[in-house]
């Protein structure tokens, strides 16, 4: 079964500015081992000087807490928000603190991160994947450097900049990437039978299918036969639910994926979803984990 995690926080629920994960001064880049289940990345962090374990998701602009497995961590500087996501339901409460100390890998750290701890406890992500997990972190990771995801080694690393990996980067593709509301966008064709239609697509690691298309968002959309009714997953605030179905093919730049199979979330599940101007869907983790990745915020590309 595929699980999938959106988070959409409110418009009036409004973060300080962070200055983001840095390098350690003496380092070029820093290397961080993870866990691939179920098609999501899982990597260690120390919160406050206790150790735990979080999603990387590309489609969540905070960092979000929901379980501590029975650790103590030092929370200060908390207040109460609401969160609205997608879902049945729509908001449900949280907890944000501020000035946390971060930790990952022992080179990258953040001494000033935003944490949002969600108070109800019928959300953990832990029993879905079927391994502890104590929550999300997802734009702050990213914004200030390039990172590259090996799914064979199972290591990320995160380079200072672009010049420290010249003689790699040949070895890639590049195709431009925007980085909208804190999340990272890429045009890729869907040939859904016979037509080919340019689609801008959210770059979704906490996305463990292949591809999300909006139906009511694509013109002319036609769902190709055959087709279930299918349980999607499982947003911040409720069951998803659609229909799934292969298309004929996803190509990103030269990159052709033929017959993946596309979920379509009926519009009731995206009701409260704000979307980026024009977007039609996601890219998911099945498609990502085929390639070697680096995500560059700061230069808004992606390496294939």
């Amino acid at each position: 079964m595929k699980f999938l995690f959106i988070i959409l926080i409110l418009a009036n629920v409004l973060t300080r500015a962070q200055n983001g994960f840095v390098l350690a001064d003496n380092a070029d880049k820093a290397v961080i081992k993870f866990k691939m289940v179920n098609n999501l990345i899982l990597i260690p962090m120390t919160v406050n000087g206790v150790e735990l374990t979080f999603m990387l998701d590309s489609g969540i602009a905070e960092t979000l807490l929901f379980s501590l497995e029975n650790k103590d961590v030092d929370f200060k500087n908390v207040e109460k928000i609401i969160f609205r996501g997608l879902g049945e339901t729509v908001s449900i409460e949280a907890l944000k603190s501020v000035k946390n100390d971060i930790t990952i890998g022992g080179k990258f750290h953040d001494h000033s991160h935003t944490i949002f701890l969600v108070l109800d406890e019928g959300f953990n992500i832990s029993q879905d994947i079927g391994v502890p997990v104590n929550g999300i972190i997802g734009y702050h990771f990213f914004r200030n450097h390039p990172i590259e995801i090996n799914y064979i080694k199972k290591i990320i690393t995160v380079y200072r900049d672009k010049s420290k990996f010249p003689k790699k980067i040949k070895r890639f593709s590049d195709f431009p990437m925007s980085v909208e509301l804190n999340k990272p966008y890429i045009d890729a064709d869907v040939e859904m039978k016979h037509d080919k239609q340019s689609s801008k697509l959210l770059l979704d690691l906490g996305n463990t299918d292949s591809v999300w298309l909006f139906p009511a968002l694509i013109k002319d959309f036609m769902y190709n036969r055959p087709n279930i009714d299918d349980f999607l997953g499982r947003g911040f605030s409720g069951d998803i639910f659609g229909k799934r179905s292969r298309i004929n093919s996803l190509s990103i730049g030269n990159f052709k994926l033929k017959k993946p199979i596309a979920s379509m979330p009926d519009e009731f599940s995206i009701q409260h979803l704000k979307l980026v101007k024009d977007r039609k869907g996601s890219v998911g983790s099945e498609i990502l984990r085929r390639f070697t990745v680096i995500l560059d915020y700061p230069d808004q590309k992606i390496y294939l």
